[in-house]
């Protein structure tokens, strides 16, 4: 069979220099800049003056409030439901909570973004206004 063999020459490469790889950061997303209500100083004011009063309207301003306000760009469930909690601990119900924020999920007003993270949706009832560009 040595008539089937191909003599291959070996490859001469040029000296590779190898440099370490360095990775970049993504920029975040950018989202609306908007600045709490008049008078809302903490999410207690923001709910309120966004007249956020059911469960669901209470967990996903609080979304909304992590994310316009804060600048957060996406939470955990915890989070929200520790806001609402701590908003009214005698009246919350986890359970209510829970079944609330999957509503939520459903309607698109929360999104999943990966385990365990969520994002404030472009449907929800809280998206504040764009300011003007200040120039």
């Amino acid at each position: 069979m040595a008539s089937q063999r191909v003599d291959i020459e070996p490859v001469k490469a040029a000296p590779a220099t190898i440099s370490p790889v360095h990775p970049r950061r993504a920029e975040p997303l950018e989202r609306p800049q908007a600045a709490a209500p008049r008078g809302a100083s903490s999410f207690a004011d923001y709910a309120e003056e966004v007249g956020a009063t059911s469960l669901a309207e209470l967990l996903e301003a609080a979304a909304a409030y992590t994310s316009y306000v804060e600048g957060v760009d996406e939470f955990s469930r915890p989070q929200i439901m520790k806001k609402v909690r701590d908003l009214s601990p005698d009246n919350f119900n986890r359970e209510d909570g829970l079944r609330s924020f999957g509503t939520l999920l459903r309607q698109g007003r929360i999104m999943k973004i990966r385990n365990g993270r969520f994002q404030i949706s472009e449907q929800t009832r809280f998206r504040p206004e764009p300011r003007a560009a200040q120039g």
